[in-house]
């Protein structure tokens, strides 16, 4: 009787619809010991190429994703993968700028509890998605960064990639962004378009 009309809900289910779970209101006092509490919560309105429209309980604003914000949509994840109506929950950082979101089961959203994709690694303690499992496949070192890119040495060159919103990275321990990543880390990644990170692993 709690619950009202509008309440962004983390939730699970068993069986035909039956809930199992559901968590409402501030994340901080329903999950244990507060872990990975994040302060807002809200609802998708609008998805944009490197943008985030949320509704919350008191107003609809657009948030700003760049190659630093860490997204979860039942594990690893990233901007594109977000859909309207999604339930989310999230913090900022400067001036409306995404820091972390959780969409999806947030189980799955915890170090180590995503699900490794097709033809990935499992057993990992990570909760990657396994995206290279039928990727075309780079690896390198990292020899310097940018603001938005980062320059890997390969085996035959050395490039300047680009690193956006889209961009999904993951280190060894669990999820990773932009900022995280060290000069010599020796990387897994895949490209798309021209020279833009898709898929960067720490190996």
């Amino acid at each position: 009787s709690a619950l009202k009309v509008g309440d962004a809900v983390i939730f699970s289910t068993s069986g035909n619809n039956v809930i199992a779970k559901l968590l409402a209101g501030t994340e901080a006092m329903t999950m244990p010991g507060g872990m990975h509490a994040l302060g807002k919560s809200g609802t998708v309105t609008a998805v944009g190429t490197a943008s985030v429209t949320i509704k919350t309980a008191t107003a609809t604003t657009v948030y700003t994703v760049t190659a630093d914000s860490d997204i979860d949509k039942n594990g690893e994840s990233k901007l594109s993968a977000l859909k309207v109506g999604d339930a989310v929950r999230f913090t900022t950082t400067g001036t409306n700028v995404i820091d972390k979101l959780h969409a999806g089961t947030e189980s799955l959203n915890m170090p180590g509890g995503g699900r490794g994709g097709p033809g990935g690694r499992h057993g990992d303690g990570h909760g990657g998605r396994g995206w290279y499992g039928n990727a075309a496949q780079n690896s390198g070192t990292i020899t310097a960064f940018g603001a938005s890119s980062i320059t890997i040495k390969t085996s035959t060159a050395t490039t300047v990639y680009t690193v956006n919103a889209n961009s999904d990275m993951d280190l060894a321990t669990g999820e990773g962004t932009l900022a995280k990543l060290k000069v010599g880390d020796s990387v897994l990644f895949t490209v798309t378009g021209t020279n833009v990170i898709d898929h960067l692993r720490v190996k």
